[in-house]
């Protein structure tokens, strides 16, 4: 058999043994064509969850540090320390001429009240930060959130004007704490309070957060 008539014959047999399996090879190309689209849309899922996650972090955050969630109580504010006054006798002609003079008042984290009255108006459980109101026969007593302040805090004044809670306003601007009274019958304790800004000895505080 000639050479060129062999060659064609074997070109021939080898092209009737190609059996190409198109099914497959359709299937394997559609294959590869969808696996990114799968991979795009898995990333898309979790940077969803992602955003909605940093969006609730960003909600209890912004609601934890709003000024309107911003609390003073007793036991947990900025009021907590020492403080003092230097009261003059024009301030205290219209009470008692012996409040003249300095006090200390103490503001704990329980809530209770100390105050070191000037030595002319020394009382009977009234010195060294240890005053007691009388009436109810417990420690004195003080509250305070954003704006105000309450207290049942006694100076051992008969009658029943004192015998109650005083409610003030508070600032406290670098060491300097102001007391406005909005409701307080009690002439002695509205004087003690409000007459001058009490010194804190504590030094200027830091903005609460920082």
């Amino acid at each position: 058999m000639p050479f060129d008539q062999r060659m064609r014959e074997g070109l021939r047999r080898a092209a009737a043994s190609v059996n190409p399996d198109v099914e497959r090879s359709l299937h394997r190309i559609t294959a590869d064509r969808r696996r990114p689209r799968t991979h795009r849309a898995s990333l898309a899922v979790a940077a969803a969850g992602l955003a909605t996650l940093l969006l609730i972090v960003g909600v209890w955050l912004t609601q934890r540090m709003s000024p309107g969630r911003s609390s003073h109580a007793a036991g947990d504010g900025t009021l907590v320390g020492d403080y003092r006054v230097t009261l003059h006798a024009s301030d205290v002609a219209a009470v008692d001429r012996a409040m003249a003079g300095t006090w200390q008042l103490r503001l704990r984290p329980d809530g209770t009240v100390g105050l070191d009255p000037p030595a002319a108006f020394q009382r009977e459980g009234s010195s060294s930060y240890g005053i007691v109101c009388v009436h109810v026969a417990s420690p004195c007593r003080y509250e305070a959130d954003g704006a105000t302040f309450r207290t049942n805090l006694e100076l051992g004044t008969p009658g029943t004007a004192c015998n109650s809670l005083g409610t003030y306003t508070w600032r406290l601007n670098g060491i300097r704490l102001t007391l406005q009274p909005v409701d307080d019958a009690c002439d002695e304790r509205r004087t003690l309070l409000a007459s001058s800004a009490w010194t804190d000895l504590a030094g200027p505080r830091l903005p609460e957060g920082t």
